[in-house]
């Protein structure tokens, strides 16, 4: 095979299908394997988007059977710019949760913060935009003697969740793996771990024979299943996939420009009518920088004319392609330069709102149950009153991080009527971060001072700020009488 057919056979692949994965019961080990053994096709998908992330492209390893002919190889990192734009936009900003029941609100503030909720969101926004989907993983860990509800993300390249094969399609069993090889033997093998509702089991496979051990099953302590997938969305695809032909083809336009332009800088001399000259003479002429040419004898270069604008065209309409079907916004273009209203950057961000709306849905529905899951450990550990009821409603509230005119703000905030909006409502819509405690402090001492200033320019006033009774402000302060001597 050709190195030309080798490079189209390695640019053109085939994604396959993230689809669900169903299971009657979490004792048939042997589909669990299958599945599992099987995934290492779908492993090398997850591979080739991370790589694409990383900025390896396929131009990258592009080759030509001709050695001396340039060969350039310019990646542009779209797919980077897609998923950091994408997630910063809907997990840039924190989300925050109010729950009708006070105590079990504290109680999952309290435990958001020991696992650093926010950095866990992002990187669940940052996996599934890269691959389509994410999954998070819980435990019960030990910390001051104490027991805590841990969790945190997982790639989705050595995971995978199982559904039941009915209507309800319920999350039934959890699988992670890591293939080791043995460093003396050289044999590769699969350590699974294996989560149901109720116990985690450890399974080794052999990967040559597909032979299998059952380890140990410990209980895991959760009242469910300890792991949630985070969809990007349905069809479980990553925010660039589609439009990786298109980066591709970016990339090989810009790299051939710049093969060109290389090729053509070290252009070929033209000597007409000059056929008797032989590399000695060629030799001197570089030396001595001097041609001497006779009769009808001519010396030229020759040059390759080339259509800049068509080729700048080309980039340009494969540029806002590869933005327009990601529906991520290029926010490097000069429409994002100028100082826009808040409407004008809000309908600029109507694709990747759109998106991300979608999203949005799925990553609230996995949220709830991270919530549920939390709270239903709590109670599953714990002797004291019931924290959690059916009855508790959870309102998870995702703040888009978009830029904010904050002049535009500030007008629409002193438009408002009296009494249609409070003060802390209207202090929310500003991007300023604050300690909402600590602003009602420093608002009351800023009252007071002004009061006293008011006071002490009025000497009519007492000290509570009220004239004095059966005191006339035109008269003049009475004297004090004269001591006796």
């Amino acid at each position: 095979m050709s190195t030309e057919a080798i490079y189209n056979h390695i640019v053109m692949p085939t994604l396959h299908p993230r689809k669900k994965q169903y299971l009657k019961s979490v004792t048939d080990i042997p589909k669990i394997i299958e599945v599992v053994c099987s995934q290492s096709i779908l492993k090398g998908d997850y591979a080739f988007l991370r790589r694409y992330y990383e900025g390896i492209h396929d131009i990258n390893i592009r080759g030509f059977e001709d050695p001396y002919k340039p060969n350039n190889r310019v990646a542009h990192n779209f797919p980077k710019i897609i998923v950091d734009t994408a997630s910063s936009y809907f997990t840039g900003k924190p989300a925050t949760i109010q729950c009708s029941n006070p105590k079990a609100e504290k109680e999952l503030l309290k435990i958001n913060r020991y696992n650093q909720v926010d950095d866990v969101n992002y990187e669940l926004d940052k996996l599934s935009n890269m691959f389509g989907h994410a999954y998070e993983i819980h435990w019960v860990d030990k910390h001051k003697d104490k027991t805590v509800h841990r969790f945190k993300y997982v790639s989705p390249e050595n995971a995978v969740m199982f559904f039941s094969p009915d209507m309800h399609e319920e999350p039934i069993a959890f699988v992670i793996w890591k293939e080791v090889e043995d460093s003396v033997t050289k044999l590769k093998h699969f350590d699974i771990q294996l989560y149901d509702d109720t116990n985690v089991t450890e399974i080794r496979v052999d990967r040559n024979t597909n032979e299998f051990t059952i380890g140990k099953s410990d209980p895991h302590k959760m009242p469910s299943l300890p792991a949630i997938e985070f969809l990007n969305n349905e069809e479980r695809k990553s925010s660039f996939e589609t439009v990786i032909p298109l980066i591709d083809a970016y990339n090989k336009v810009v790299s051939d420009t710049v093969n060109d332009v290389e090729y053509w800088a070290d252009s070929y001399l033209l000597l007409r009518d000059m056929a008797g000259t032989d590399s000695e003479d060629v030799a001197a002429m570089k030396k001595q920088r001097v041609m001497l040419v006779e009769g009808s004898g001519d010396a030229s270069f020759l040059t390759k004319q080339t259509n800049d604008r068509h080729l700048e065209n080309i980039k340009d309409r494969l540029t806002q392609d590869i933005h327009k079907f990601s529906q991520v916004p290029n926010l490097h273009d000069e429409q994002f330069a100028s100082n826009l209203s808040g409407v004008a950057i809000k309908w600029k961000m109507k694709d990747l709102e759109d998106k991300t709306a979608q999203k949005e849905r799925k990553f609230t529905k996995s949220m709830e149950k991270r919530h549920e899951l939390i709270l239903g450990t709590v109670k599953f550990l714990s002797v004291s009153e019931e924290l959690f009821t059916e009855d508790d409603i959870i309102d998870i509230t995702f703040i888009r991080n978009i830029p904010a005119n904050i002049i535009e703000l500030a007008e629409l905030a002193a438009k408002i009527p009296p009494n249609l909006f409070s003060n802390e409502t209207l202090r929310a819509q500003f991007p300023i971060k604050y300690n909402e405690e600590q602003e009602k402090k420093r608002i009351e001492e800023e009252q007071k001072s002004k009061v006293n200033a008011e006071m002490g320019s009025n000497p009519f006033l007492s000290k509570e700020g009220t004239p004095p009774q059966n005191a006339d402000p035109k008269a003049s302060p009475p004297s004090e009488p004269p001591k006796e001597e």
